[in-house]
Order: structure tokens, then C-alpha cells, then sequence
């Protein structure tokens, strides 16, 4: 090969036509000869075409991120019908008519174009002039054939820069959208025409645009082309690398690359089938993956100008003059290559994800919900540096046409929390009115994510990553809300006097793979202990800092797992936060933290992402989602951290609860109960009695009046649930039911699009009578309605109320009873706050027995009279189970 990297494509044809073997080998691996017959029909041409596609095929993805994202023409789906009319010269005749006036008619040679060249650099010009189809003569013309004239030449004198000459290339293609390998001429002509400028010594006058054009048809009546804009210039800084080093590659040798383009040729499974049965040794590992797999890995890809993942390339040494060595250290390094048997890490992770996602059918390809697209984010955390994360690509698949959509992928390499943001908001812009579901593949991944949606939660693209799914049970899985970590379990439950000084030894070793101080004087069991405890105060402190702020996860956590309502962030503040959590608040370092989190402006930001997933849950009917409105949460007025924590333990286990009765005691296949009115009789002026007809749901009926399930202070049966959606009864949250059968009796609020009906049967007659009430409902006579039994909790009410009549002195002994000096205070007040406890968390044995609810009371009695006695901090434990957390 040539040493210049300015070799132009006339002397590498001929290079190339004189020194390369280009002949195919038989079976015995002896060439043919030159002069046979079959040598000529099986060498392989090197014409414009062929060139683009061997280039587009080694770094075609380098260039589609390269170009304008908008390559597709605006008016694609119309053009069809049009295009058969403006094919070929009858297009490039539309676009000679419209630029009539500034194309030099006279001008069709080589020569012709050089004297006019010449005739502008001394008489300089303002207008546009554009010269056509102008034929040079490269001595390798015949080969190349007529392909290789620039369609358009855009002519035009710079005055501020000292009126130079600038020529815009310009190819016009009648094709729907803007391709590779029209991209690829045009930068090819800009190569030879830069060498025919300097070969005329012309380039002191004359130079070349560093973007190319490309003309499309349109259907405009102004203009009969649509432009567009690529970046020639790093277009040809690759093009000449690859007609340096790798074009004599490709034309001798025969290994098969199969790239994501691959799986969209009609020739694919033809093209593969030689490679693994003719060429076997020649394949790489690419060949024997899915189409959905390759697109996975296309996404990766995009930017690297790598773009077949040959491990080889990156260990090879040979070229030290490589302009792309920076780059194969930092694929290394992105790729987690290990040297010595050469395998990639994050290529092995894509091959093993797709398997994964097959094996859980509900997440790939929903079989009910085909509007529902999945947005796949491959996050890499860095092991060697807290909070940084290379963020490779997304992709996002549409489960109605079944195919993948790649937006704008990337590899970034540490990103921001707001770059993020932006990238999240970008790959969904297109698709913002459908629901998305996002898929990550491990607790790490999530837990990075969490931890950067947070720390740009005052982002304006916020809200669009937080478009709720139509699968919710199977989002973001994040099962109860996260533990905070915990003081050291270890001396917890073993005190130092009880443990040896071996036992300490092996836990230094197992945690932290040290078994003491490397010193030669052997240091004494006290010595290791507080060693072991210093170590887990590090280890604890870099996983709080991990945490995110409390109200912001537990919003996320409510939005995606719609089973449980929780009421946040109004039960938490940031003087609440302070006590458990260090957030890692935007713009703030740690030596501003706590002054900065006792701004008003931190809280602001996260009641905004809380208000944002409400706004995104209340248009879930439009959306016609699986999720629901919040209900609107009152602040509870007590200022302190541990009531607020009870409490809303308290509302979480309860709602638990509800589910699981629910759950037990109807199949959740089970239709619900079907009425039709037949009668209608007025009780009072506000009040009816309605005559029903059961046409479903007798037998459920008739065992709850059977039964009569007893009211007691902890749950009762409100009667059903009444609607005339069968999706509205059927979806319609335990929660909201809850409160508005509470709260919505005294003040006649009522439901939405539904009802409380309670039934009664009389003697000897088949029919049923209603009475309604909180109903929004125009019920008629002969029209049909739904019924669902549901469940409210008084208990939650009760401990609400109490709490807000807490009086000061009360939340004195809470914070330290050591300050009150009058012992008369102390008991009242004490007295006053356990009769208010044992109401909130009374002993009870209801008719209907949630589930190891008792067991949970019992804990929270226990969680009672430690806080009466001392200061602690209460956290949760997973709901139905009676763990809990003391903080001393």
C-alpha cells in the first residue's frame, strides 16, 4: 500500500490491480490462474458501489452516529407513489430546472471546469454558481464507469475569507432516506477532487466543504428537493485509514462479518449458512446470535469505530503509527477485556441478557399489552470509583410491530446524573404518549439507576422518565422499600466479652481480607475490635451515601408497584431525613451538607418528583394503564421522626394486609358480582332503596349474608364496591376505597365513577335491595352494574387523630425525657401518650384474621415502650413480618 494517507482512489485501483491477489483459491488451496476464464468472473470489481459497501459494512455504525440524526426523508410514508415517477435523470432534471439560473450549462469537462476556476479567482463573483455532472478524466475511469461524477458542484467566493473559493459537493439520490453509502461517494469524490485541486495548484484559492449534501426528493411544490447535511470531513479522515490498511484485507480475504444490518437482508440466512458450513474456521461469534441480540450490540457499537467486535484488533501492537490506538485502550478498558484468554466481560453480559429476558415472558413481550414498549439500559458500574457508571447504550424494543428501535445510542463513559436524565427523555421523545417499561437485569443496576434519577430529580426532563407502565409488578423490581443500613450486627449480637479474639480475626478477614495491622507487634483483641468497627463505619457510610433520599425512593417505589399505596413524602421531612440518611444533594459537597439540607429548596425538589408521578398516575385512565391515583395525603401535623415512622409503618403493613385478605379469599381470575336494576323506591329526598336483580355472583352473595361478617374496631365490610366499568371495579385501589369509606361519609365526598352500596335481602324474595351512597353514578332502571366486596381500617384513622392531639410535653418525652424536671409531667404525660398508643396498636381479634398481623401488633406494642423509655430511631421491616430496626 501507498505510504500517504492521501492516496487517492485512481492510484490505489491501479496499486491494487498490479500488486494484490485478488483470485479465489480452489479446494486444494492452489490459485487460478490469471488468465482463465472463471478468475474474471470470480474477481471481485472495485467500483464506487463496491468500495461504499465494504466501508459501510467494517464501520458503518461509527458513520450512522456521525450523521444527522434526521436522515429520514420527512415525508417517507408518502413518497412511495412519487418516487416511481422521479427516478433517476427524471429527478436530477426537476432539481437542473429549479436551479436553471445558476448552473454553468456550458461547462461539462475537466478542462472547461479548470479555466473557469481559474476566470472566478480573478474576477470574484457573489452569486451561486453550480456546475453539473462535470466529467474528469481519471485514468481508472473505465473501470469505475460513469458512477464517479459529482452530481453537484455548489460554487461559491467567501468574501471574509479573502474570497476563497468554496465547493460544496452535492449527490442527489432518488431514495426515500439518506444511506451510507451515498454518504461514502460523496466523500470519495471530495478526496480524488482535493488531490485535482492541489495537483493544479489551486489550493491556496480553492477549497472543499467539510459537510457534504445529499439530495432528496420531495414532495415540497416550492423546492423538488429535501437536503441534507452529513459531516464530510470525519467521514474522510476514517475513509482514508480504511483505504490505507483495511481495504486489502477485505478484498483478499474471506471472513464473514455479520453485523446488525445483516439480520435486515433477505440474504442473511443464505450468507450465513456458507460461513458455518464452507467457512467455518472464518466466522466470529456474532454469527450464531439472534436478530434481537444483534440489535442489542448494534446499540453498543454505534459510536466505536470498531465496529465487528474482533477482540484481536484491540491486542494488536504491530502498527504503533496507529491514529486509533487511544481508542482500542479505552475499548479496552470499557469492554473489561481480560488479557489473557481475551474474552470480553460486557460482550458475554449481552450474550447471556437476552436468554434472561426470554426465560421471563411477561417482561420480553407482553402477550395483552402490544402498545407497550421496553426501554433496556445497560448501566456498568466501576468498582474502583464510588457513584461512577458507564452508561453504553438503550434500546428500546416495540412489542406491537415486535421490532427494535435504537435512539441516538452512545457509550458514555461516567455520565452525569442529568446526562442520563437527557438520554432517558431523548429515546422516549418519540414515543411519549405510549407506555414504557424500563429493564434492567440486576439489583446493581437498579440501585445505580436510583441513585442518578435522584440526584437529578430537579431536572426538566425528569417527568418524562418517569412514564409509568403497563405491567407494573414487573417494573423496576423493588419488592419493599430499602432497608437502611445498619449499625454493626456483629458486636450487636455477639458482645466483645463473648467473642474470641480468632473470631474477630476471621470476620476482619472474610469482610475485609485482613487479619489486623501488618505490623510485626500482634495486636490485642480490643485493638482488632475497634478496627473491625472502624472498617464497618466506612463500609456503612459509603452505602449510605449510595442511599437515596427517602421520600424520592419510596415515590418511585409507590409509582411502580401500585399493590401498595403509600402516602410520602408528607410523612417525612428533612429534619426526619437528617437523622438516617447523608443525600448526596445536587451541587452540594460534603462539607456543605448539612447546611445545605436544611434548605427549603432540597425538600422542594423532591416533593416535585412526588407531585410529578401523581400527575403521570392521574392521566393513567388516558393511558388506559394498570395504575391509578394517588390519593391526596395530609401532612400529619406531629413534627417528630418517630411517630411519623409508626405511622407510616403502620399505613404500609395495614395495606399489605388488605391485599393479602383480598388475595385469599378471591381468586383474582374470578369475575366480579353482576346486578341488574329492575325497581326503584325513595326512602327519604336524598335516599333510594334499589331493586336488583343478581345475574352473577349469587352464591357470593348469599354466603355474606349468610355469614355476616361482624364489624369490629380493626376491619369491617363497607358493604361492595359499585360501578358500571367493570375495569374501574376491578382496578380500583384498596387505599383509595379506604379513605374515602372513612373520611368521605361525614363530608359527602364521593368516589369516582363509583360507589359504596350496602345489601339487603328480604324474606322469601329472590331479589336484592341497595342503598348507595358516595356515588357519583346515575343508576337507571334495566341497566347493568358491578359489585366488589372490599375492606376499610378504622385503626389508621384512630392513630392519625391521636397523634395530632399529642400534646408538647408528650413530644418532650419522646425526644429526652432527662430534660423534664417535674415528675408530675412526666406521668401525665406518659400517661396521657400510652392510652393514645395501646388505641393506636390495640389488641385485637378480629372475625377476619389478616395474615401474621398479630404478630406484627405485638412488635409495634414492643417498638411502643422502648420509645416511652428511651431514644431510638424505628425502621421498617419487609411488611407482614415482625422485624424491626433499632437505632440507640
Amino acid at each position: 500500500m501507498a505510504s500517504s494517507l492521501t492516496t487517492d482512489i485512481e492510484s490505489l485501483s491501479i496499486l491494487f490491480d498490479k500488486q494484490t491477489d485478488l483470485t479465489e483459491k480452489t479446494a486444494d488451496d492452489r490459485p487460478e490462474t490469471s488468465g482463465s476464464a472463471s478468475n474474471i468472473q470470480l474477481r471481485r470489481s472495485l467500483t464506487v458501489s463496491t468500495l461504499a459497501h465494504y466501508f459501510g459494512l467494517q464501520c458503518g455504525e461509527f458513520l450512522r452516529l456521525s450523521l444527522n440524526s434526521q436522515i429520514e426523508s420527512n415525508s417517507h410514508d408518502t413518497l412511495k407513489s412519487f418516487l416511481m415517477k422521479h427516478r433517476g435523470i427524471s429527478f436530477e432534471t426537476g432539481i437542473k430546472s429549479y436551479h436553471s439560473q445558476s448552473i454553468l450549462s456550458n461547462i461539462h469537462e475537466e478542462d472547461e471546469f479548470l479555466s473557469y476556476l481559474h476566470s472566478s479567482i480573478s474576477s470574484p463573483t457573489e452569486e451561486l454558481r453550480i456546475a453539473y455532472n462535470v466529467k474528469f478524466h481519471w485514468t481508472y475511469d473505465n473501470q469505475l464507469q460513469s458512477n464517479y461524477k459529482p452530481d453537484f458542484l455548489l460554487i461559491k467566493h467567501l468574501i471574509n475569507n479573502e474570497n476563497r473559493i468554496q465547493i460544496t459537493i452535492a449527490d442527489a439520490k432518488s431514495s426515500s432516506r439518506m444511506r451510507i453509502e451515498h454518504c461514502i461517494q460523496v466523500a470519495l469524490y471530495a478526496i480524488d477532487l482535493r488531490i485535482w485541486i492541489e495537483r493544479n495548484k489551486l489550493d491556496e484559492y480553492v477549497f472543499i466543504h467539510d459537510f457534504g449534501e445529499i439530495w432528496l426528493p420531495s414532495e415540497s411544490e416550492l423546492i423538488p428537493y429535501e437536503k441534507k447535511i452529513f459531516p464530510m470531513t470525519k467521514l474522510q479522515e476514517r475513509l482514508r485509514h480504511f483505504l490505507k490498511y483495511d481495504l486489502e484485507k477485505i478484498l483478499t480475504g474471506s471472513e464473514w462479518i455479520m453485523l446488525p444490518r445483516c439480520s435486515l437482508c433477505s440474504y442473511a440466512p443464505r450468507c450465513r449458512q456458507r460461513a458455518i458450513y464452507y467457512e467455518p474456521n472464518s466466522i466470529n461469534n456474532l454469527s450464531y446470535l439472534p436478530s434481537s441480540a444483534h440489535s442489542l450490540i448494534y446499540s453498543f457499537f454505534h459510536s466505536t469505530w470498531l465496529s465487528p467486535i474482533d477482540l484481536k484488533h484491540l491486542f494488536d501492537q504491530s502498527n504503533q503509527d496507529d491514529p486509533y490506538s487511544d481508542d482500542k485502550k479505552k475499548l479496552e478498558s470499557i469492554l473489561s477485556i481480560n488479557p489473557e484468554d481475551k474474552t470480553s466481560a460486557v460482550i458475554k453480559a449481552l450474550q447471556t441478557h437476552e436468554p434472561q429476558l426470554k426465560r421471563q415472558t411477561s417482561l420480553l413481550i407482553p402477550k395483552k399489552n402490544n402498545d407497550l414498549i421496553l426501554l433496556f439500559f445497560f448501566l456498568i458500574p466501576n468498582p474502583s470509583q464510588l457513584h461512577s457508571v458507564a452508561l453504553f447504550a438503550y434500546n428500546i424494543y416495540d412489542t406491537l410491530n415486535q421490532s427494535w428501535f435504537s435512539s441516538k445510542p452512545s457509550i458514555q463513559s461516567y455520565p452525569s446524573p442529568y446526562q442520563i436524565v437527557s438520554m432517558i427523555s431523548q429515546s422516549l421523545e418519540f414515543k411519549s404518549q405510549r407506555p414504557c417499561q424500563i429493564v434492567l437485569f440486576d439489583e446493581q443496576e437498579k440501585s445505580i439507576l436510583f441513585e442518578q434519577l435522584t440526584l437529578a430529580s430537579d431536572s426538566e426532563y425528569i417527568d418524562q422518565c418517569l412514564i409509568l407502565l403497563s405491567s407494573s409488578e414487573n417494573a423496576i423490581l423493588l419488592d419493599y422499600p430499602p432497608d437502611v443500613i445498619q449499625t454493626d450486627r456483629f458486636f450487636r449480637s455477639h458482645p466483645l466479652s463473648n467473642v474470641t479474639k480468632d473470631e474477630i480475626e476471621q470476620e476482619l478477614y472474610e469482610r475485609y481480607g485482613s487479619s489486623g495491622d501488618n505490623s510485626n507487634k500482634k495486636p490485642s483483641k480490643v485493638e482488632l475490635a475497634q478496627q473491625l468497627r472502624q472498617l464497618n463505619e466506612k463500609e456503612q457510610e459509603k452505602a449510605r451515601q449510595t442511599l437515596i433520599g427517602l421520600p424520592c425512593l419510596i415515590c418511585l417505589h409507590t409509582a411502580i408497584r401500585q399493590s401498595f399505596v403509600v402516602p410520602m413524602p408528607a410523612y417525612f421531612d428533612l429534619e426526619d431525613l437528617k437523622y438516617s440518611f447523608k443525600i448526596a444533594l445536587p451541587s452540594s459537597n460534603p462539607n456543605e451538607l448539612f447546611e445545605s439540607i436544611q434548605k427549603p429548596e432540597h425538600l422542594n425538589v423532591l416533593v416535585r418528583l412526588y407531585s410529578i408521578i401523581q400527575n403521570h398516575l392521574s392521566e393513567a385512565n388516558r393511558l388506559q394503564l394498570d395504575a391509578y391515583p394517588l390519593p391526596k395525603i395530609t401532612s400529619i401535623n406531629s413534627p417528630h421522626p418517630h411517630i411519623r415512622r409508626l405511622i407510616f409503618l403502620r399505613q404500609y403493613e395495614m395495606l399489605y394486609s388488605l391485599r393479602s385478605i383480598q388475595q385469599a379469599r378471591f381468586d383474582i381470575n374470578e369475575p366480579p358480582i353482576i346486578i341488574r336494576i329492575i325497581g326503584k323506591k325513595s326512602i327519604d329526598k336524598y335516599n333510594h332503596l334499589w331493586e336488583c336483580q343478581i345475574e352473577r355472583g349469587q352464591e357470593t352473595i348469599s354466603k355474606n349474608l349468610t355469614e355476616y361478617v361482624a364489624n369490629t374496631s380493626d376491619f369491617r365490610t363497607y358493604s361492595y364496591l359499585i360501578s358500571e366499568d367493570i375495569y374501574t371495579i376491578r382496578t380500583f385501589p384498596d387505599a383509595i376505597y379506604m379513605d374515602l369509606a372513612i373520611d368521605g361519609v361525614p363530608s359527602r365526598r364521593k368516589f369516582d365513577r363509583c360507589g359504596l352500596a350496602h345489601v339487603e335481602q328480604k324474606e322469601e324474595e329472590e331479589s336484592i335491595f341497595i342503598r348507595v351512597k358516595l356515588c357519583n353514578l346515575s343508576l337507571e332502571i334495566n341497566h347493568q352494574y358491578y359489585l366488589s366486596e372490599r375492606y376499610v381500617d378504622f385503626n389508621t384513622k384512630k392513630a392519625i387523630q391521636a397523634l395530632e392531639q399529642a400534646t408538647p410535653s408528650t413530644i418532650q418525652i419522646l425526644d429526652d425525657p432527662r430534660q423534664l424536671t417535674k415528675p408530675e409531667a412526666v406521668q401525665k404525660a406518659s400517661e396521657t401518650m400510652q392510652r393514645e398508643i395501646l388505641n393506636m396498636f390495640s389488641k385485637r381479634e378480629p372475625s377476619i384474621k389478616p395474615e401474621r398481623l398479630h404478630m406484627l401488633n405485638r412488635a409495634q406494642q414492643f417498638a411502643c415502650e422502648k420509645v416511652k423509655n428511651e431514644r431510638v430511631t424505628l425502621i421498617w421491616g419487609p411488611p407482614g413480618m415482625n422485624t424491626f430496626i433499632f437505632f440507640f
